[in-house]
């Protein structure tokens, strides 16, 4: 049953998880060199790895966040049932984090 569900969900949640991902990334690509210059401004350390994981963290959870958000009031329906409750949709949003987490890191090691 669990096949049939990951295989059943695949094309549409996945394509919306893609979609939402994509755009919190490109966003925060874009938001970073400022970051960076205001922080280069205000302090005289150089830049650390630590705000990469921060940030595309951060996206990764509101990505979700929103995303299950936004199905409700579009669809008058919770597709997602895991997303139902608090629990699910947080469970929902930290893999959103282990994402965005994983996403930064693999990001900064490949500038190195």
């Amino acid at each position: 049953m669990m096949i049939g569900d990951l295989f059943g969900l695949l094309p549409t949640y996945g394509a919306v998880i893609a979609i939402a991902l994509l755009l919190a990334f490109l966003i925060t690509h874009w938001a970073l060199p400022v970051i960076k210059n205001k922080q280069r401004l205000q302090t005289s350390t150089p830049h650390s790895p630590t705000i990469y994981l921060f940030m595309f963290g951060v996206a990764g959870t509101l990505a979700f966040w929103i995303m299950l958000s936004a199905m409700q009031p579009i669809l008058n329906v919770t597709l997602i049932a895991g997303a139902r409750t608090a629990l699910g949709t947080t469970a929902q949003c930290l893999a959103g984090l282990i994402g965005g987490v994983l996403y930064g890191k693999l990001r900064f090691n490949s500038r190195i």
